[in-house]
């Protein structure tokens, strides 16, 4: 109880306008349970310690919804969304134990760390949740997966350009991608093709950093325009 509590006041405090209620709550201590539990087993996470999980999994997590600490202006997280490279499925499962609204698919290369998403998924009850074990490559061998998602979010790439390989065939026309992201992004985007940054748009960024935890990024909301 004490664990769910502790959980409840750091979010309050940093995101003071996102209400989550009890249940919520208590499904996000689970997680982080299953995921340290788990983590013992297999390399989920480089992240060992309980408290550092809430300020540089969770907390990143967070920062996709349109809240006090986050606000985009005219962007709201919403519909059919698309985590790639999720490995333990962060931001996905957070995401969608916060608003179930969302429909998320949660995509990662290694059995593993799929299998571990499913347990999740199943120890949560999250029916809005959906782990596929695909290389990224071979994701376009999936039936109905094409030009169907609102959004693409990931946490995973290390150069902008590398999103796009990836990401072009799967999200809508006026989607969004959303990346987390370094203090370097501008020279990533530069990097990027210019016939593909002719197609999109960098249409928000937000700069976080969490005193208590020492943490901090970059938040960027890519908007595809054809």
């Amino acid at each position: 109880m004490r664990k769910t509590v502790q959980i409840e006041e750091k979010i309050k405090k940093d995101f003071p306008d996102l209400l989550l209620d009890t249940q919520q709550i208590e499904a996000i201590s689970r997680y982080l349970d299953l995921l340290s539990h788990w983590n013992k087993k297999i390399n989920l996470t480089a992240i060992k310690d309980r408290n550092l999980m809430i300020g540089k999994l969770l907390f990143d997590s967070l920062m996709a919804f349109d809240t006090n600490q986050n606000h985009f202006s005219d962007i709201k997280l919403t519909g059919n969304i698309l985590d790639l490279g999720s490995g333990a499925g962060i931001p996905g499962i957070f995401l969608a134990i916060c608003d179930q609204k969302l429909d998320i698919s949660s995509v990662d290369k290694s059995k593993k760390k799929i299998l571990f998403q499913e347990n999740a998924k199943a120890q949560l009850k999250l029916a809005n949740f959906h782990p596929i074990n695909s290389r990224l490559e071979d994701l376009a061998k999936y039936i109905g997966l094409s030009y169907r998602y609102d959004f693409i979010i990931s946490r995973a790439f290390d150069q902008i350009k590398g999103i796009f390989t990836h990401s072009d065939r799967f999200l809508k026309p006026k989607g969004y991608l959303i990346l987390w992201k370094g203090k370097k992004w501008k020279d990533e985007w530069d990097d990027v093709k210019s016939d593909i940054r002719e197609r999109y748009q960098v249409k928000e960024t937000k700069t976080y950093y969490f005193n208590d935890y020492k943490h901090g990024g970059i938040i960027l909301v890519i908007q595809r325009l054809i």
